[in-house]
């Protein structure tokens, strides 16, 4: 004869329902969960904004580690899905003739939680959530409810502080009276010029580590602050350290300076002259790095508009913010013509 047990599980419902829901976890981000020494999560809410494509609408909160984002998407189940949790006969009935084993449904959860990996760039976000620098010369003001420091920005970003101090740095963003800055590409051809310029004055080799202190006297005579000059350094060495610590990487340094280039010349006009364009790219060069300046280098950041004609591309580097084209024609006129330097070097 058959002794299996047929008598069944006890299911009830609690009166007082708990307010769960679940949460699937991709599997890059449950391996970072399960390792040891494994790193705090943040949930961050966004601003919701129109969106054309379901891919790239924006969600109304985001989980972040320490270097990525994930979109939190709510999905709808059509299923009765319950969260069970066992309970003594005791609790269930003292009827002696209930099954031993009884469980009760604490919640039911009719949505999913969907983590997705963010497609766009904190890029944008910085680029939007940063004032333009209006130069020393314009002053600086603290009126502006968009003017705010770098954690007041960092605490509203909807991604990660490693995606956002990335953004910071590619952008050369910069804190002056405790407000963070966004250099617009004329400014930062103006103060590559000025330490181009001091490099010059002060015998200074591209191939070692640039003295800060040498360079900083020049640097402030051309209105440029400190704490620019700091984020177009760290900008510019290897990409493989952290800090300001080395010499310049010359493969990007070069990149960058024909990319803020031909960025601020578009700001001006609509296109630029191919053979123009690089002369005065390689003209702003240090002597032993202006034969590295190629068109190609600059691949997917210009668009070529005839044989003889090029634009910068905009949709590479997001668009290009309007209120910087006032700012961009003043920034210019702060650094110092070579020639008026020497001359005043040799007196």
């Amino acid at each position: 004869m058959s002794t299996q047990d047929s008598s069944g599980t006890f299911f009830a419902i609690c009166n007082q329902q708990q307010n769960l829901r679940f949460l699937e976890l991709p599997p890059s981000l449950l391996e970072v969960i399960q390792s040891q020494g494994a790193p705090n999560l943040e949930l961050k809410s966004t601003a919701t904004q129109s969106s054309g494509t379901l891919d790239d609408a924006p969600a109304n909160a985001v989980l972040c580690t320490s270097n990525k984002t994930f979109k939190v998407r709510q999905v709808q189940s059509s299923n009765s899905v319950f969260v069970l949790q066992p309970i003594s006969t005791t609790q269930a009935s003292k009827d002696d003739s209930l099954p031993s084993t009884s469980l009760s449904a604490i919640a039911q959860c009719p949505v999913t939680l969907e983590l997705v990996p963010t497609s766009p760039s904190a890029l944008s976000f910085v680029r939007k959530s940063i004032p333009a620098y209006p130069g020393a010369e314009l002053g600086l003001s603290s009126d502006s409810s968009e003017t705010r420091n770098r954690n007041a920005v960092l605490e509203s970003c909807p991604f990660s502080s490693g995606e956002f101090d990335n953004a910071w740095k590619e952008l050369c963003c910069f804190e002056q009276s405790a407000l963070a800055w966004r250099p617009s590409a004329s400014t930062l051809v103006g103060i590559w010029k000025s330490i181009l310029s001091a490099s010059i004055l002060r015998c200074l080799s591209f191939d070692d580590k640039l003295p800060m202190n040498k360079l900083e006297s020049i640097i402030e005579e051309d209105n440029f602050p400190d704490s620019l000059l700091r984020a177009v350094i760290n900008r510019l060495t290897s990409a493989h350290t952290e800090s300001s610590d080395g010499p310049l990487d010359k493969d990007l340094t070069v990149f960058w300076v024909g990319t803020v280039l031909l960025e601020s010349q578009q700001i001006t006009r609509d296109s630029v002259l191919l053979s123009e364009f690089l002369q005065e790219w390689r003209d702003i060069l240090p002597e032993g790095w202006k034969e590295y300046a190629h068109l190609d280098v600059l691949k997917g950041k210009y668009l070529q508009v005839s044989e003889n004609q090029i634009t910068y591309n905009a949709e590479a580097s997001e668009n290009i913010v309007t209120a910087d084209i006032s700012i961009a024609k003043s920034s210019t006129k702060n650094a110092r013509k070579w020639h008026e330097k020497f001359k005043n070097a040799r007196r």
